[in-house]
């Protein structure tokens, strides 16, 4: 079962078990299978690392051994600096509660040293052959905004990721709804007024200056937002949005 793409596996040792023969056992059982190693025992070294391999849109692939406190809090900085990475706590013995907590801060699989390397390869093939797939996606996509995570985050033609609050979040989908993503006044303040959490900003603001913030944030980021107006009418977004969930 051979890498089918450049993978590289960071093993986060929590304290010293390296000398464990079943981590050594995992480990070469990685080269033979084509995986580019390295281990960092430093929770900061790592997600220096780890910034590094994301800025290069590189896969990366992140075993951390320890204590599931340990591995919760580390799971957590390398989910906040990527939502690409591939994260596998690897823990003494399985821990159902651990395994919650560290599934619902952003781990991908678990696995447990009383597991076979048979296993954590097949788990890393299916993980990478995913991982694949989404970028073949979002490869197609390079030209359109692309509305992900459930509408939380938009991820710009230029491969930056924004996440948006819970008015941002109803506008843009409300243009991804619409054919032409061309959407009326009363359309959108329909769909920004649906959650009450919003009722008291459309009393203060007008749709126009929720548009203008809308617009400096992404200039604060140097991405113009294509949005226009249609006079007396509404407003258009005049790039193509796709959703992925």
């Amino acid at each position: 079962m051979p890498v089918d793409h450049v993978a590289t596996v960071y093993w986060y040792l929590a304290d010293s078990q390296w000398e464990q023969p079943v981590l050594q056992t995992l480990s070469l059982s990685l080269k033979e299978h084509g995986y580019h190693q390295k281990t960092e025992n430093d929770i900061h070294a790592l997600c220096t690392a780890s910034a590094e391999h994301a800025r290069r849109q590189q896969t990366a692939i992140f075993l951390l051994v320890g204590e599931p406190a340990e591995l919760i809090v580390t799971t957590v900085r390398l989910r906040s600096i990527s939502s690409e990475f591939l994260i596998i706590p690897v823990l003494p013995r399985f821990n159902e509660a651990a395994l919650v907590q560290l599934m619902m801060c952003g781990a991908d699989a678990y696995f447990s040293l009383k597991n076979s390397s048979a296993l954590l390869m097949a788990q890393l093939h299916s993980l990478l052959r995913r991982s694949r797939h989404k970028n073949l996606v979002a490869n197609n996509d390079l030209n359109h905004w692309v509305l992900m995570d459930e509408g939380w985050n938009i991820r710009t033609p230029k491969g930056a990721i924004v996440a948006l609050t819970t008015l941002e979040r109803a506008l843009f989908q409300a243009f991804a709804s619409q054919e032409g993503h061309r959407v009326p006044h009363d359309i959108l303040l329909l769909a920004i007024s649906a959650s009450e959490e919003c009722a008291q900003a459309i009393k203060i603001n007008r749709l126009g200056v929720i548009i203008s913030r809308l617009r400096r944030k992404f200039e604060q980021i140097e991405i113009e937002l294509p949005l226009k107006s249609v006079h007396n009418w509404g407003y258009m977004f005049a790039a193509p949005i796709v959703v992925h969930e």
